[in-house]
């Protein structure tokens, strides 16, 4: 007890630290246990192949991207640093993409390190774990930072965990980092300016250069515009009371930069893709007109004023109005505390960040700012969905509802109204939400009743512990802490499944033929975002595929494919290419270049254009077997082209990939003749093949062509060419060959340069004071 003691008075944070895994472990514990996981995988029973064999039922439907796409890329990434190395390329999707940027993982970052300790369920759940309670200490660390002592920032800090964006935006790993990091990247930058020294620069530094390097660039985007506002203020504040603000600029100038230098890795090449990628820029509309509707904003007090996915009630108005990730609930006891944190006088940067959280609601929930900002701030045209602005909201209220609790024993007449006028507010939205629901005689009633005590309590918990106060503080307390542990207990489990690693991905007839096939997967069918056997789920078996769900849809490939079935903006408009919409086209010659061995079908199996193919299985899906030259071809001619006239050459209906290549770069032409092909070594970025070309000829591999790939042929460098639109490929002269092909992106090899060397500067600069002030010890 002794030392708990002092641990609590020399160092709270630890203790805090310990709390906030406590409550996250003793609530998320049975959803993580042994052969458990919150990866929401029964979200792709929805599609065949696994619908055939489902029960129909689904926990959650809207975290979908998390089994769709980033478990795939966590299971690639675990596959890979267990080779010991870091990708670089991603072979199994679209060709092949660079790994960073992707929208999905950083492999630089350390928490997706977990899987190189831990498979990759386990390594998702710990994810998970760790950056809601990151989250949560982070606003502890602000909370105390702005004054709050230790026991009631604590308290306060749980409330994290019961902010639906926080929660909801959980399982999207790179989204979480994104809100995670928020709060503790702004303590830093308190400390910075208010106390600057060296260290408090590194430790800026630090938590921003990780922040960037592990977040979905949207929400690190959002978060560091509010956290220039907050450093704006913070410098106005101390400057409006004449204090010297030089060395505050220069410490949080520097963390910043510092900070930024060590993303480098992350933030290099995804400063340089945009000419590589579909979405490159958004009009004004994709952030002006996907902003919250007003009557949204009874979100605030009652979360499920619109039914719940978890619950399996799709009120009205299902789908478009309540089928989003994005929601402003905060606590209903954070209303209430808020509201206590303004009642007496106290430090300015309360009302900082007051202002702060009415800008966020005020770009969450209207349009016209929008307009202003997509033409002012450098990037914000790279981004839609004006809602997700409400991510920010959890980082700037929850602080100051630790400081409505540090004041609950100070209280007068004017908390205690203030208090009775937040709780009676919230009372009466869920009033209103219930009432509402009662004269529908479609709706749920006995659901909106559990809806409407869930706001009820906590607002009387916490509006009737400030009349308590008055006498029995401690007592107060304990009741706000209860009223807290109730919204914690009530949001946080409720939104995340309990399912079996062992039966996720089960191996299913699809799986079991394409990857006995090798080469890649095509779809046939109906045009969907989400087909049979949807990309990137082959990616969770290792298996390649023509289609992918890729955030930063390359061009190139974009432009290929549509060369196949012209689906239009399908890929720019959803990231993702959608099934070849006419079964003929499966017999495309282009489809030969890019190796695709099995075709899904969701047609019915008497198709006249797939009855040339193989029957492997009957489905659904229909599985079909495809020939293909293979993975990488001697191509007896190629012509020399243009970055423009090498799609006219695709384009071409007598093109015969097999017998001929457009090659841009190409010095002369090659007339050669045909070779073959044995793969010595193949790993995601490093190939090695033996080639017999007697008469010589150009080596066209399947795989998509990028800056980064170099070539030996034979010992000796040779150049990379880029062939028939998309694939990569190099000279042969006549004889037998040894052909290398590794991949290095050259952006992001620079990054790794600038990030190494920002974090030894960050060493040295904590190092080198304390080397100093040794000394001078020594010698006095």
């Amino acid at each position: 007890m002794t030392a708990v003691r002092r641990l609590a008075g020399r160092r709270p944070w630890i203790l805090a630290l310990l709390g906030y895994v406590l409550v996250v472990g003793v609530l998320l514990g049975p959803r993580i246990g042994p052969d458990r996981t919150v990866v929401p995988v029964d979200v792709i029973e929805a599609v065949q192949p696994y619908a055939s064999a489902s029960d129909g039922e689904i926990y959650n439907h809207l975290p979908s991207d998390a089994p769709l796409q980033f478990y795939p890329w966590m299971k690639f990434l675990d596959a890979e640093l267990d080779r010991g190395h870091i990708p670089q390329w991603n072979p199994y999707i679209l060709g092949g993409v660079p790994v960073t940027p992707n929208g999905f993982m950083s492999p630089y970052y350390p928490g997706f390190w977990l899987t190189r300790v831990l498979n990759a369920f386990d390594a998702y759940d710990a994810f998970v774990l760790v950056h809601l309670v990151l989250g949560a200490i982070g606003c502890y660390a602000l909370a105390r930072r702005l004054g709050a002592r230790p026991l009631p920032a604590w308290i306060a800090g749980n409330l994290a965990f019961a902010a639906l964006m926080w929660t909801h935006w959980s399982l999207h790993l790179v989204h979480l980092v994104g809100m995670a990091w928020l709060p503790l990247v702004l303590a830093a930058a308190h400390a910075a300016i208010t106390r600057p020294t060296a260290s408090r620069a590194v430790a800026l530094g630090l938590t921003f250069g990780l922040w960037w390097l592990g977040a979905n660039p949207q929400f690190s985007y959002f978060g560091t515009l509010a956290l220039g506002v907050f450093v704006l203020g913070l410098l106005a504040i101390r400057l409006a009371g004449r204090d010297r603000i030089r060395n505050s600029i220069v410490a949080v100038a520097g963390g910043l930069v510092g900070g930024a230098l060590l993303a480098s890795p992350v933030l290099y090449p995804t400063a340089t893709i945009a000419p590589d990628i579909l979405r490159d820029r958004e009009p004004v509309a994709a952030m002006a007109a996907s902003h919250l509707p007003l009557e949204d904003f009874a979100l605030l007090a009652v979360p499920e004023a619109r039914g719940s996915a978890t619950e399996g009630h799709l009120y009205r108005p299902y789908p478009e109005g309540a089928l989003r990730l994005e929601s402003p609930f905060v606590g209903v006891t954070t209303l209430v505390l808020v509201a206590l944190a303004f009642v007496r006088r106290g430090r300015p940067e309360r009302w900082l960040l007051l202002v702060m959280g009415a800008g966020i609601v005020l770009l969450a929930f209207t349009s016209w700012p929008h307009h202003l900002l997509h033409g002012l701030l450098p990037g914000y045209d790279r981004f839609r969905g004006s809602s997700r602005w409400l991510s920010v909201l959890p980082a700037v209220l929850v602080p100051l509802a630790a400081l409505g609790l540090d004041r609950v024993g100070m209280l007068g007449r004017a908390a205690r109204i203030s208090a009775l006028a937040a709780a009676a507010g919230a009372a009466l939205a869920a009033a209103l939400v219930v009432g509402d629901a009662a004269r529908d005689p479609e709706a749920p009633h006995r659901f909106f009743a559990v809806v409407g005590v869930a706001a009820v309590v906590p607002a009387v918990l916490a509006g009737g512990a400030v009349f308590l106060a008055r006498r029995r503080v401690t007592l107060a307390v304990a009741v706000v802490a209860l009223a807290v542990a109730g919204e914690v207990v009530f949001h946080l489990p409720r939104w995340y499944p309990t399912l079996s690693q062992s039966e996720s991905y089960p191996d299913v007839a699809v799986s079991r033929l394409a990857a006995a096939n090798g080469g890649r997967v095509v779809r046939v069918g109906p045009y969907s975002q989400i087909p049979a056997f949807a990309a990137d789920i082959p990616m969770a078996y290792g298996i390649a595929d023509v289609h992918g769900w890729a955030v930063l849809f390359p061009r190139h490939t974009d432009r290929y494919l549509r060369l196949i079935d012209d689906y239009g903006t399908f890929a720019r408009e959803t990231n993702t290419a959608p099934p070849l919409r006419d079964p003929a086209s499966a017999t495309s010659a282009l489809l030969d270049a890019l190796d695709a061995r099995t075709i899904v079908s969701d047609l019915p199996v008497d198709q006249p254009e797939l009855a040339s193919f193989g029957l492997l299985d009957a489905g659904p899906p229909a599985v079909y077997a495809r020939p293909s030259p293979g993975p990488v071809a001697v191509v007896p001619s190629a012509r020399p082209a243009t970055p423009e006239s090498v799609w006219e050459s695709v384009a071409d209906p007598t093109w015969d990939p097999s017998g001929s290549a457009a090659v841009v770069g190409l010095d002369a032409a090659i007339d050669g003749g045909p070779g073959t092909v044995r793969v010595e070594a193949d790993t995601v970025d490093h190939q090695r093949y033996r080639v017999s070309a007697p008469a010589g000829g150009f080596l066209r591999v399947s795989g998509a062509w990028h800056p980064g790939w170099s070539a030996r042929v034979d010992g000796q460098s040779v150049e990379v060419h880029r062939a028939d639109g998309m694939f990569r490929g190099v000279a042969l002269a006549p004889g037998d060959r040894r052909v290398e092909f590794r991949f290095e992106n050259p952006q992001e090899m620079t990054g790794r340069a600038i990030g190494a060397a920002a974090l030894t500067s960050m060493l040295l600069a904590l190092l080198v004071p304390r080397a100093t002030r040794s000394m001078r010890a020594e010698r006095s």
